[in-house]
């Protein structure tokens, strides 16, 4: 999707906006591009995801695809991948803009405000127990300060 699909009003990102989007050199932009797009293809195809290949095979690869998908005629190996990626290409716009309505109607629905909720509680209550372990021994020892009650053990 970085790499594809709509940016600032362009059709994705060029190589080197990629590579610098993520960090990294071209040359590891190019190997994650490759993982993603052979991912992808896995999934499009609805084929088990592919097992990871070797670095130095990886290595070899990811810039004869990354050719691939700037050349006109793709080489015959990566073919069907380039094809497909240009054809989800073709619809990045209206494919991102049902991405942004399908976050929008989630961050909105009653049940992404509840879970937000019950995130915030649970951070609470694990706050507060980690206060009480933390500061136990000097709450006894001030509780039986205060009250004289010396049953409490400051240890336990």
């Amino acid at each position: 999707m970085a790499r594809f699909f709509w940016h600032d009003d362009q059709l994705g990102r060029s190589p080197d906006a990629f590579a610098a989007h993520y960090g990294v050199p071209l040359d590891a932009a190019n190997r994650l591009l490759f993982r993603a797009a052979r991912e992808f293809f896995a999934a499009f195809t609805r084929q088990p995801p592919p097992p990871l290949l070797a670095d130095d095979e990886e290595r070899r690869l990811a810039p004869v695809f990354a050719q691939a998908l700037d050349d006109q005629v793709p080489s015959e190996a990566f073919h069907e991948l380039v094809v497909s990626l240009r054809g989800l290409q073709s619809h990045a716009r209206e494919l991102a803009q049902q991405l942004r309505d399908a976050e929008k109607a989630e961050v909105d629905s009653p049940a992404y405000a509840r879970e937000t909720w019950l995130r915030r509680a649970a951070i609470v209550v694990i706050l507060a127990l980690s206060a009480w372990f933390y500061w136990k021994a000097e709450l006894t020892t001030w509780w039986q300060q205060h009250t004289g009650d010396t049953t409490l053990d400051a240890g336990q």
